[in-house]
């Protein structure tokens, strides 16, 4: 049984689904980035641990090609990382 996407604090999960114009995805992702800059944190929980303490991480399997190529530093982050990833 799949469970239903639900807004949390800024960040609007039906914004990103594939079916989703992009338009209202980048206006989720301003309106998200646009909160995210007022919190004190810029990193947390396994990215924090990637980014800054460059340490392997622990997570479900569904993360396992991201995370591989981020801490080796393989590949770079961004958009075009995680197409080729959703085409392997």
């Amino acid at each position: 049984m799949a469970g239903r996407l639900e807004p949390f604090d800024a960040f609007e999960p039906a914004a990103y689904l594939p079916e989703a114009p992009e338009r209202v995805r980048e206006e989720a992702t301003d309106r998200l980035t646009a909160w995210l800059r007022t919190q004190p944190k810029d990193r947390s929980g396994i990215w924090r641990d990637i980014a800054v303490r460059h340490r392997p991480v622990e997570v479900h399997d569904h993360y396992r090609a991201v995370l591989a190529d981020e801490e080796a530093g393989r590949a770079p982050k961004g958009e075009e990382h995680l197409a080729a990833l959703e085409d392997a």
